[in-house]
């Protein structure tokens, strides 16, 4: 039947790795394989053979050196990639309340997405720069957007047109 028809799925975590999610970090590095593995069984006991990837991109602020990490989509065979990359991650900079969502979701749409499910979950404690993101309630060195990335307007967009479920 159409319902057990076998599924790829891929998945990319946005994180916002500044010095204020110092514990959200560790949570990731202690959770990842728990939560594909849980994605992975989910998918097996409703009978899809599943091909599942997993991707994370870690940004900062845009004044940061160091500025963004990314692990590229990657098999859950090779999960242990994806757990390296993570437990490599600092959380480090950050200057403004703001941080450079924009070049986090555009270097996540700039990965190899093939799968027919997809999904990006950005886990963050600060919005992005820019007035869109935040209705200029917080203090921002650009409420304009980053001139470097394109603007958060098209990046969601963008997210909409590959058909990316949002979170």
């Amino acid at each position: 039947s159409l319902y057990n028809a076998p599924i790829s799925v891929d998945l990319v975590i946005v994180m916002d790795c500044t010095g204020s999610m110092g514990s959200w970090i560790e949570a990731a590095k202690k959770n990842v394989k728990d939560m594909v593995k849980e994605i992975a069984d989910e998918m097996k006991s409703e009978g899809r053979d599943s091909s599942l990837r997993i991707g994370f991109v870690a940004y900062r602020d845009f004044n940061d050196t160091n500025l963004y990490e990314t692990c590229p989509l990657t098999p859950n065979a090779r999960i242990g990639e994806v757990e390296k990359f993570i437990s490599e991650l600092n959380a480090e900079g950050g200057g403004d309340a703001p941080e450079d969502l924009q070049g986090g979701l555009q270097k996540a749409l700039e990965l190899d997405w093939k799968a027919e499910c997809r999904f990006m979950v950005v886990v963050a404690d600060a919005p992005g720069h820019t007035n869109w993101c935040h209705d200029g309630k917080c203090a921002d060195s650009y409420p304009n957007g980053l001139s470097d990335v394109d603007t958060m307007e098209n990046l969601v967009r963008q997210i909409k047109q590959n058909d990316i479920f949002f979170f």
